[in-house]
């Protein structure tokens, strides 16, 4: 199962120096695991605040990219009244990563 909508990957990335869509993909990389890590953090601290702030981040983040499954499992975490760890999450994030790099390599 697709994770990516690539057709909304190449509009972001389509077009651009192969060292500039490293730099992005890099970046994406880097932010989902620092948002994944910001919402388990959060979720054993019972914060639903930062929670919150670190889930719609990352449903911004892949949303912009494409990662379609993931800005939806994030979105609806974003919604949750109690913040739980959600290793879906993590999945997503690291399948997310995964076919961008696939689909942009060199």
């Amino acid at each position: 199962m697709r994770v990516v909508d690539l057709s909304t990957a190449q509009d972001a990335l389509g077009g651009l120096p192969a060292s500039i869509v490293s730099v992005v993909l890099n970046g994406f990389e880097l932010d989902v695991r620092r948002l994944n890590r910001d919402m388990l953090r959060a979720a054993h601290a019972g914060d639903t605040t930062a929670y919150a702030n670190a889930a719609h981040a990352l449903a911004d983040a892949a949303s912009r990219l494409g990662a379609t499954e993931l800005a939806l499992m994030a979105r609806d975490a974003s919604r949750r009244p109690v913040p739980v760890a959600d290793l879906s999450l993590l999945m997503a994030g690291e399948s997310a990563i995964g076919e961008m790099r696939a689909a942009f390599k060199g």
